[in-house]
Order: structure tokens, then sequence, then C-alpha cells
């Protein structure tokens, strides 16, 4: 048992014991789990893999939201060009007031389309990363409630999968 040595004021003060910290650990999304990496009593790393769901529906996620960005990215560039040739015509008044409102009208819905393909594109990116359990810090495996196979849904509470102790 270790004892934290407090210097105050030149008086030496003994506080309580350091207590090991315990680590509930569980994923953030929903899914199922792929692999148990550890078993109990086993010491783990900083940084090491413990657990993970099957990866598939989330690395599928991820490369259609990469799709859609970069068409989102086209649309929008092409509505970009659209409405400068409707301004620079408006300019020589060749163009109405209502043909350059549609481009306007084009350009913000493409605009709208690249901030939810990029707002997809994140979400797919965290859901893959959170779907699997990494050590926080270097401990033992006090507990795992957990097996390959088993559905994790976390949408309502968080189920915790795994506990280590510093």
């Amino acid at each position: 048992m270790r004892f934290l040595i407090v210097l105050a004021m030149g008086l030496i003060l003994f506080v309580s014991p350091l207590v090991a910290e315990e680590f509930n650990l569980s994923t953030v999304v929903s899914g199922v789990v792929h692999q148990v990496n550890v078993k109990v009593g086993e010491k783990v790393k900083k940084g090491q893999l413990l657990l993970s769901l099957d990866q598939k529906v989330f690395e599928s996620e991820v490369i259609e939201a990469d799709k859609l960005l970069y068409s989102a990215q086209l649309y929008r560039d092409e509505a970009k060009k659209e409405l400068e040739r409707a301004e620079e015509l408006y300019e020589r008044t060749v163009l109405s007031d209502h043909e350059l409102n549609v481009a306007r009208i084009g350009f913000a819905k493409m605009d709208a389309l690249l901030a939810a393909a990029e707002s997809q594109k994140q979400k797919a990116d965290y859901a893959l990363k959170y779907s699997q359990i990494i050590a926080p810090v270097a401990g033992k495996v006090q507990k795992i409630n957990a097996w390959p196979g088993m559905v994790v849904n976390n949408s309502v509470t968080v189920n915790t999968l795994l506990t280590i102790k510093e």
C-alpha cells in the first residue's frame, strides 16, 4: 500500500492511501462483439486493444461516407461555378433576378448537401474508432462481461464490457 506524503509549510502530512483506480470500459457504439483479446487476471499495457466489435458495418459506413462526401464536393463545386456564371450574366443584364436566385438556391442546396456529407463522414469515422476498447492505462483485467457474438446495445444505457484496475 502506498501513502502520499505532502510537505506543506514545513509539516509532513500523511494523506489517505493511494487507491488503485478501476476503469469500467465499454464501446460508445452498438454492435456485435467480434473479439475479446484478454483474459481475467491478465496484465495489459496502455493503448492495448482489449475488445473489438465486428468492424464490417463500421468500415462500410466509412466507405459510403467517403463516396457521398466526394460526390457532394463535386456537386457543390459545380453549383459554385454555375452561381458565378449566373452572377456574371446578371451583371451584364443578360440574366433575370429569378434565374440568379435559382442559381443561389442551387448553390445553397449543394452547400447544405456537402455539410451533411461531412457530418456523416465524421460520424462514420467516430463509430469506427469507438467500436473498439483500447486500454486507457496499464493495469490488470478484473472482469470481462463480453464474449464473441454478444450483441452490445448502448443506445439506451452503456454496458460495462471490461473492467481493468490500475
